[in-house]
């Protein structure tokens, strides 16, 4: 009997969540969701209302400061002790980290090492690097844990961030509910290889200020394929390093003054 806890965000928490209430081998110990400040003020609803729809009464805590004092700092793992984070916003402390004795995993969307730490599908888009899915040991740096398994996410060439970004989740899905039933202490896992790439949150909203205060490349190249769209329906036309050619259309929508 595997004694989960489990850690979540998202709407692949959500997911994951109802996956493992039917896993007969599965027993959740506590929930953890993210803090006021990045979940959806719904969010711990909806954990709830999963629950109750399953008949399953269990803890269910809100990130706070104070929490790994308060609700894991006495807890005694045992090797049937299993952590999984989705998508959760929070750093593991160290004593937390090593209580699970390598049993705590997270799933992260990129191909790790690359993309490790904060927005790891916008910076593999901006530095020209592969898209993938990743379940990983958590270690005491971030996203730096051996690996359990791992795909790439093949992506066509121009698609958004977003869309990216969801498939990336769909193949986190498709390879938890592969990897769970076989997870043990005993799986083995190998250590990432190369040096990777590693973003904080505030080197995006570094790039985006300066974007803002310095638009004039941004708006001529924006400008440009505005001048190159016609109402006869040609548009502004790209090659890009596959050799596809691709029309660009363009929606600006101003927000501010």
């Amino acid at each position: 009997m595997k004694k989960v806890y489990l850690f979540i965000n998202g709407q692949l928490g959500l997911d994951i969540l109802k996956f493992l209430i039917h896993q007969e081998d599965t027993q959740f110990m506590t929930i953890v969701i993210n803090n006021a400040d990045k979940v959806k003020s719904n969010y711990y609803s909806l954990v709830r209302e999963i629950l109750s729809e399953n008949e399953q009464e269990i803890d269910v805590f809100q990130y706070s400061a104070n929490l790994w004092k308060d609700q894991f700092s006495n807890l005694e793992l045992s090797a049937e002790t299993f952590g999984i984070s989705v998508l959760f916003g929070h750093i593991f402390p160290k004593d937390i980290i090593q209580k699970f004795n390598g049993n705590l995993i997270n799933l992260h969307p990129s191909l790790l090492p690359i993309g490790r730490g904060a927005d790891p599908v916008f910076w593999s888009m901006v530095e020209g690097l592969p898209q993938g899915a990743t379940i990983h040991q958590v270690a005491n740096k971030i996203d730096s844990g051996d690996v359990y398994v791992q795909e790439e996410v093949k992506v066509d060439s121009w698609l958004d961030a977003g869309q990216i970004y969801e498939l990336c989740i769909a193949k986190m899905y498709e390879l938890f509910i592969e990897f769970y039933p076989k997870w043990d202490c005993l799986s083995p896992c190998t250590p990432q290889v190369g040096t990777g790439t590693y973003h904080e949150a505030r080197d995006l909203i570094s790039l985006k200020s300066k974007l803002l205060e310095t638009p004039t490349d941004l708006f001529y190249q924006l400008n440009l394929v505005q001048a190159l769209t016609y109402n006869d329906d040609r548009k502004a036309k790209l090659v890009v390093p596959t050799g596809e050619v691709w029309e660009v259309s363009l929606q600006l929508r101003k927000i501010q003054g």
